[in-house]
């Protein structure tokens, strides 16, 4: 897997929350397809080293052609 970007929980003025998503500029343009896995891993709190820092991470997945 590689990392593509990251992700923040954030919170609405009306107390919904989101993902807001960065990705980072290198793998811009990216197409989606049917033999690339995205992957949302949550961060746990322990592993954080800031209060700025991500939430998630994001990964792609492009598994071997047998």
């Amino acid at each position: 897997m590689t990392r593509i970007g990251a992700g923040w929980l954030k919170t609405r003025e009306d107390g919904k929350q989101y993902i807001s998503l960065t990705f980072d500029k290198e793998i811009l343009p990216f197409a989606v397809t049917e033999n690339r896995k995205i992957n949302l891993w949550e961060i746990p709190q322990e592993k954080k080293t800031s209060e700025k820092s991500p939430d998630f991470t994001i990964d792609v997945y492009i598994p071997e052609e047998k």
